[in-house]
C-alpha cells in the first residue's frame, strides 16, 4: 500500500511541476501545451547539435506507424501544412488507408492529426515553435474510423500490424 501511495505522490508531482513550469518568454504558467512535450519526454536533450550527431536527431530517415481516427482532410495532397513537406521528394505522409470502411481517412474527431502533428509535425506555421516530437520523420497513418465515426480497429490486428 505505501510503494502504490509514493507512485501516485510522485506522478502528482511530476504533474504539478509541470502545470506550474513558466512557459519561455512569459512571467505565467500554462497547463498542458503540445510545443512542452519534447522538453518533458527528454526529445529536446536528442535534438541538441554535437550531442548523438553533429545536426542532432530529429527523426530523419525514420518511418512512424500511427493507427487512430483519421488525418486531417484525409487526402494526402490537402493536409495541414505541417504536415505537408514540400521541400523533400518523399512525402511527409507516405501512406494514409482507412481500414473501417470509410471512404477516406479523413478526420471529424482531430484525435489523429493532433497525435500526428505531434510525432512528425514541422512547426512550418509557428515558425518551428509548435514542431513535432520527430519533425525529420514520416508517417504511415492508418484510419479507424467507420462510415459512422465509430472507432473500428480490424478483427486481426496482425492485418493493421503487419504494414
Amino acid at each position: 500500500m505505501e510503494r502504490k501511495i509514493s507512485g501516485i505522490l510522485l506522478i502528482l508531482l511530476f504533474f504539478l511541476g509541470w502545470a506550474l513550469t513558466p512557459f519561455p518568454g512569459q512571467g505565467e504558467a500554462f497547463g498542458f501545451l503540445s510545443d512542452r512535450a519534447a522538453g518533458i519526454t527528454g526529445v529536446a536533450l536528442i535534438r541538441l547539435p554535437g550531442l548523438l550527431l553533429p545536426e542532432g536527431l530529429d527523426g530523419k530517415g525514420e518511418r512512424i506507424g500511427l493507427a487512430d481516427s483519421g488525418l486531417d482532410t484525409g487526402n494526402p495532397g490537402d493536409l495541414h501544412p505541417d504536415l505537408m513537406d514540400p521541400g523533400s521528394p518523399i512525402p511527409k505522409v507516405l501512406m494514409l488507408r482507412s481500414w473501417a470502411g470509410r471512404e477516406k481517412a479523413d478526420d471529424p474527431l482531430g484525435h489523429g492529426t493532433h497525435l500526428a502533428g505531434l510525432l512528425v509535425g514541422s512547426g512550418s506555421l509557428s515558425q518551428g515553435q509548435f514542431r513535432g516530437l520527430a519533425p525529420g520523420a514520416h508517417l504511415y497513418f492508418q484510419g479507424l474510423l467507420d462510415p459512422q465515426g465509430r472507432l473500428s480497429p480490424p478483427q486481426n490486428l496482425e492485418e493493421l500490424f503487419r504494414p
